[in-house]
C-alpha cells in the first residue's frame, strides 16, 4: 500500500517536472519569437518611413520604446526560467529522496536523469535570454551616442 502511494507520487513528481520543462520550452519560444519581431521593427524603424513631422515625432517615440520593450522581455523570460529551474530542482529531490524510500523497500524505480544533463537542457534558454538583454543594451547605449 505505502509503496503504491509512493510510486503514484513519484509519478506526480516526474508529470510536474516535464511540466515545468514544457513551460522552460514555452518560455523560450516566446523570447525568441517576440525578439525577432522587435529587432526587425527596430531596423525598419531606423529606415524611417516619412519625413513628416508626426512621422519624425512617432519614430522617436518607438526608437525608445521597442528597445525597452525588447529589454524587460528577456529579463521576464530569465526569471521565469530560473523559478522553473528551481521548482524542477525541489521536484528533483522530492523524487531522489522517494525513489531511495522505494529502493530501501526492494523496489527499483526509474531515476531521474543526471543533473549534468538537466543543467545543459536548461542552457539555451538562460544564454539567449542574457544575450538578447546585452543585444539590446548594447542598442540603448549607441542610440543614447547618437540622440
Amino acid at each position: 500500500m505505502l509503496q503504491d502511494l509512493t510510486k503514484l507520487k513519484i509519478d506526480a513528481i516526474s508529470s510536474e517536472i516535464q511540466h515545468q520543462n514544457n513551460l522552460i520550452g514555452q518560455r523560450t519560444t516566446l523570447l525568441v519569437t517576440s525578439q525577432a519581431f522587435l529587432f526587425g521593427a527596430f531596423a525598419t524603424l531606423l529606415n524611417g518611413f516619412d519625413s513628416a513631422q508626426k512621422a519624425q515625432r512617432a519614430i522617436k517615440l518607438l526608437r525608445f520604446a521597442i528597445p525597452l520593450v525588447g529589454l524587460l522581455i528577456p529579463i521576464l523570460v530569465l526569471l521565469a526560467v530560473v523559478s522553473a529551474v528551481v521548482v524542477i530542482r525541489r521536484l528533483r529531490e522530492e523524487h531522489d529522496l522517494l525513489c531511495n524510500k522505494l529502493a530501501d523497500g526492494g523496489v527499483e524505480w526509474l531515476r531521474c536523469q543526471p543533473i549534468h544533463l538537466v543543467i545543459f537542457g536548461q542552457m539555451l534558454p538562460v544564454a539567449a535570454s542574457v544575450g538578447f538583454l546585452t543585444a539590446w543594451i548594447g542598442v540603448i547605449v549607441e542610440l543614447r551616442d547618437v540622440q
